[in-house]
């Protein structure tokens, strides 16, 4: 059985309704926590922190809350935001928050997208908190992120509610097991981070495309250049 979209878009419209614009909570999420969650996100991909200029495609952006924190952080400013929801609700309030990026900001399934659109970064915050069931909800990631990473030039970066918790705070909440999520991590790439270091009941996994490594140091390719430092 696939993943019903509808399910999440009904889910994420009745939290709007109940809380309303630009609060965190009508996303899913509560304890102000957002500008963390987008810190660990850009942790290790480091996005708009070179000297080119990259692209980068916020998936589930919401109210686009993640090009205010670009915005306002100068170590990832060299980025052009892309935000992409399968809510309209949330890309009317986005565009009328930044009308600045309103021709930026798409609705739409993100699995429906055309892959030979390509960004250098996509990275997803909270998409994944809608539970369906253990099947659907788990071939739901596996597709996001195959995809994700097919759209990507450098890399993909996504978080998840934990299953190592002490209790549910709903019973509609998905919490992944990261030993899951690390196993489909690596059948993208070698390259991969899992890091659940910054908040106990949520992590973060991060995903390299480039997993090319020097076969005399045995060090990936990019990092180098941490290794001489």
């Amino acid at each position: 059985m696939t993943y019903n979209m509808n399910d999440v878009v009904a889910y994420f419209s009745d939290r709007l309704k109940k809380y309303g614009a630009n609060d965190e909570r009508s996303l899913g999420w509560s304890k102000n926590k957002q500008e963390v969650r987008f810190k660990q996100l850009f942790r290790f991909l480091n996005p708009g922190g070179k000297e080119k200029r990259e692209t980068l495609l916020d998936i589930g952006c919401g109210f686009a809350d993640m090009y205010a924190f670009i915005e306002k952080n100068a170590n990832h400013s060299n980025i052009d935001y892309w935000g992409m929801d399968i809510v309209q609700e949330f890309i009317d309030i986005a565009g009328k928050n930044y009308p600045e990026k309103l021709d930026q900001l798409l609705c739409g399934n993100f699995l429906e997208c055309d892959e030979r659109k390509k960004y250098d970064y996509c990275i997803a915050s909270g998409i994944f908190c809608v539970y369906e069931s253990e099947e659907q909800n788990y071939e739901f990631i596996k597709k996001a992120m195959t995809k994700a990473l097919n759209m990507s030039n450098i890399g993909i970066a996504m978080n998840f509610l934990s299953d190592k918790i002490d209790y549910r705070t709903s019973e509609k909440d998905f919490h992944a097991s990261p030993e899951k999520i690390l196993t489909l991590s690596y059948g993208l790439s070698r390259n991969v981070i899992l890091d659940n270091s910054i908040m106990p009941f949520e992590f973060c996994v991060t995903i390299f495309k480039d997993e090319n490594f020097d076969k005399d140091t045995t060090i990936f390719n990019y990092a180098e250049a941490f290794c001489k430092e």
